[in-house]
């Protein structure tokens, strides 16, 4: 999938898996922020075992969306 916005995704509750051109593929568990760039390849699902729960918003600059990080996401 490919977008036109800055996007922020939080998961609060379950696990999941997100993948993107340059950054590689990571397991996010709750307390996870990835973010999503413009026309950057990305791919993220929830484990079927787990679901998860999500918020998201927009975002217009790396500061402004560093506002919402809370944890790092973990390399898979």
């Amino acid at each position: 999938m490919i977008i036109e916005a800055n996007i922020y995704y939080f998961i609060s509750k379950g696990k999941g898996i997100f993948e993107s051109r340059h950054g590689g593929k990571y397991e996010l568990v709750p307390g996870s922020l990835y973010l999503l760039y413009p026309h950057e390849w990305h791919r993220y699902r929830p484990l079927t075992s787990t679901g998860w729960e999500e918020f998201w918003g927009k975002y217009s600059s790396i500061s402004e969306a560093e506002t919402f990080w809370v944890n790092p996401l973990r390399k898979r």
